[in-house]
């Protein structure tokens, strides 16, 4: 089951540019702070300790753009979980709270692609502690401050909470209310927006029995993607559906 979700939020984060270390735009001097830094980042496994709190005092900084500082707290706060996952590996400074570190993230770079990341990661971390019902919350309790007209952070997160509201005690219409948005937002891959349809239809068909909506995301799925591996067990179940009708 942990496996399963692992899964599913790294599908959801292909619709995410995960944002890293910004390079220098021009190359620094040997002396440079952005050179010394360049090079902690080529160290950072020699020294995690180190790197994370050096990348804690950069997102602090305020006399750097906001959304750079907020890059920062994002890859120290996902950096952080990863490390205390192996604690004998890592010496890691325990002052460091990687939750208030994404927190900080979405709080400098809001309805951004950086607070959507940052969503995910933290529900990443309740499901790999068994709290699927908490991931869900916490995706729908912010799915509101991200703006429709902004796809890019909005649509993995509507993917996310779709799938998790499934997982939470089978909710099949929240399901497919986020999963609908999440076409309607527009989802870049093509693979994940096919197995989307085809999930939507699937839920209508087997779970919420709506014939006339099934048959609707059926047609739909069939009209974007005639040969693809599922469409003849679309078309079995479209056929069924309209034996069961007559």
């Amino acid at each position: 089951m942990r496996q399963t979700f692992r899964t599913l939020v790294t599908l959801c984060a292909t619709c995410v540019t995960i944002p890293g270390i910004s390079a220098p735009a021009s190359p620094a001097s040997p002396a440079s702070p952005a050179a010394a830094f360049e090079t902690l980042c080529r160290e950072q496994h020699r020294s995690p300790g180190i790197f994370l709190n050096a990348l804690v005092r950069r997102s602090q900084d305020r006399s750097r753009p906001a959304e750079r500082r907020a890059e920062d707290a994002l890859f120290a706060g996902r950096l952080l979980l990863i490390y205390r996952e192996r604690p004998e590996l890592y010496d890691i400074p325990g002052e460091l709270d990687p939750h208030s570190l994404l927190h900080e993230a979405m709080t400098l770079a809001p309805d951004t692609r950086i607070a959507a990341s940052a969503v995910i990661a933290l529900a990443a971390e309740s499901i790999d502690r068994g709290a699927v019902a908490d991931a869900a919350e916490l995706v729908e309790s912010f799915l509101p401050s991200f703006h429709p007209a902004a796809p890019e952070s909005r649509t993995p997160l509507l993917l996310l909470a779709g799938n998790l509201a499934i997982a939470d005690g089978n909710r099949y219409a929240d399901a497919v209310k986020y999963l609908e948005a999440a076409l309607e937002a527009g989802i870049a891959n093509d693979i994940i927006r096919c197995n989307t349809i085809y999930r939507i239809g699937m839920i209508h068909a087997l779970k919420l029995h709506d014939t006339r909506r099934a048959r609707y995301w059926f047609n739909h799925y069939l009209e974007r993607y005639p040969y693809s591996f599922d469409s003849a067990l679309i078309r079995a179940n479209l056929q069924k559906l309209e034996s069961e009708e007559k």
